[in-house]
Parts: C-alpha cells; structure tokens; sequence
C-alpha cells in the first residue's frame, strides 16, 4: 500500500491521516446501508447459531444445521456481502470528489505530501471494511462458544476464527485498493459493474475451467479463491503442526498460499500504485475545469 510516513510526517499525523480517510469511506447513504448490511449479516448469523444450536433443536456441530466453521462463513458472507459494497461506496468517484470539494488540497498542506492523501484513503477504507467484518465474526464466535451443543474442540473453535479474521484484513488490503485504482478516478456510473467483472470475472472463468488435476496457479488465480486459500491454510496450519501433519498440509496448501499470498501482495501493490495515478488524473481533471471558469 502506499506510504504514508514519510520525513514530514509524524506518527501522529498518520493516524489522523488514516482515522480522516476512515471517516470519509463511510460518508454517504451507500456506506451506511452497507454498515447496516453487515451488522444484519452478523446479527442473523448469531440469531442462528442461537436456534440452531438451542438444546432439543437436533442441530449441533455434527447434524450439518450448524457449520463447524461459522466464523467462516460469517466472515465471508459479511465480506463478499455488506463489505463489498461498503468498498464500492467508499471509492465510487472518491478521487474526484476529493479534488472538487478541496479534500486533496487540505491534505497536500498538512502532510507536504502527495502519496500521504491516497495512503490515508486506502488505510481508512481497510480500516472500516475490515473491522466491519472482524466485528461479526467475534460475536459469532464469542455467541458459538456459548452454545452448549456445539462439542467441536476449543481450539480447533479458536484456529477458525482467528482464521476468518485474517479473511477479512486480507480482503479489506486487496479489494480495497483495487476497487480506489478501477472507480476511484471514475467520472461515469458503471463502477460497480467493472468492479465486480474484474474480481469475479476470472474466478468463474477459472472455476469453469478447473478439474481435479487442474495446476496451483490455477486453483487460486482468482480474488476470492485466493483468499479462500490463505484462510483455509491459516485454519489448519496451527493443527496440523500439533498432530504431526505438516508435511501432509505443505503438500496440499503449501504450495497454493505461497501462489496466493505472492499473488495477492501482488495485486495490493499494483492496485495501490494505479490509485495514486487516478488520484493524480482526478486532480489534474477538476483543476482543468476550474481554469477557463477562474
């Protein structure tokens, strides 16, 4: 992601760079409909693991009512759900509307720096996207221990959401940035069409194309498979050690979180890199419309 610090920035300075950036990504209707749609998400996640889980319900970690991996599931559906459009609306037209409200401009004083503008927008929308999602997924774990059926082991409990809130910072680091590098600097509507073609335009394309001997590269050559990975591997790393497995688990997902992780660092930098040309673009835009008008 792009630097924020730099020599005439302080540490302070960066986190109120990053706490402004926070509160601009949910400026809007759009981003508190989708806040409110994540806090729906975690709270009918608990509501079921409540009733499904209630004793004489029949349900429990092994009837398949209740998913042994809820954190998960919550954290995904939190995500891919009222997380993704709280990313749309955080960077739909941010760019622009920063450069023709004079948000850019009160940045560049403060800081004296160009990239400190597009690294506070980029860490205060990952910051509120992700904390969205970690949100849900601590309840419904914390609401998931409570329950007197579900007999998985406390451990295994603890591996799977500290799972799924990896799965959720990861998302927030890359989708973010690359949803402020496509939409960002947009001027015209058909944001969230393009954005959603490049996410999960190759993941059904590769899943269209994958078979049981299908390669690394393509099993997580998509966003959403990657990151799927990584949390898989982070789930049962920890477990697999402790029994003796690891060889077993570095065969199977070692190789495909390498490929993912490269590949998602990857995409977070470029992504970051091409934000902070629209930013530049969005600026140099509105200032040529202020030119003939001043």
């Amino acid at each position: 992601m792009a630097e924020l610090s730099n020599g005439s920035v302080t540490l302070v300075q960066a986190a109120r760079f990053a706490a402004l950036g926070a509160r601009l990504a949910v400026r809007g209707r759009l981003a508190k409909v989708a806040l409110g749609l994540c806090a729906i998400t975690s709270v009918a996640a608990i509501v079921a693991a409540l009733r499904l889980g209630a004793p004489g319900s029949g349900s429990g970690a092994g009837s398949g009512m209740l998913p042994v991996d809820l954190p998960g599931v919550v954290a995904k559906a939190v995500m891919w759900g009222g997380g993704f459009w709280l990313v749309y609306a955080a960077s739909a037209h941010a760019f622009v509307k920063d450069a023709t409200l004079g948000v850019r401009h009160l940045f560049s004083m403060r800081a004296g720096s160009r990239n400190a503008y597009v690294a506070a927008r980029l860490m205060g929308a990952s910051v509120v996207v992700a904390a969205s999602g970690i949100a849900g997924t601590l309840a419904s774990s914390l609401v998931l221990a409570g329950v007197r059926s579900y007999r998985w082991p406390v451990a295994n409990h603890v591996q799977n959401a500290i799972a799924a809130i990896v799965y959720c910072m990861l998302f927030a680091l890359v989708v973010v940035p690359l949803a402020y590098a496509l939409v960002g600097g947009r001027r015209r509507a058909g944001g969230m069409f393009l954005l959603v073609a490049v996410i999960w335009g190759p993941h059904w394309l590769t899943e269209a194309m994958r078979t049981n001997e299908s390669g690394t590269l393509l099993r997580v050559a998509s966003i959403p498979s990657a990151l799927e990975t990584l949390r898989t591997w982070v789930a049962i790393m920890p477990g697999a050690i402790i029994r003796g497995q690891l060889g077993a688990v570095r065969r199977d997902l070692g190789a495909r979180a390498i490929v993912a992780a490269c590949g998602l660092a990857a995409v977070s930098v470029v992504a970051s890199r091409l934000a902070a040309r629209s930013a530049e673009r969005a600026l140099l835009s509105s200032a040529n419309e202020r030119g003939p008008r001043d």
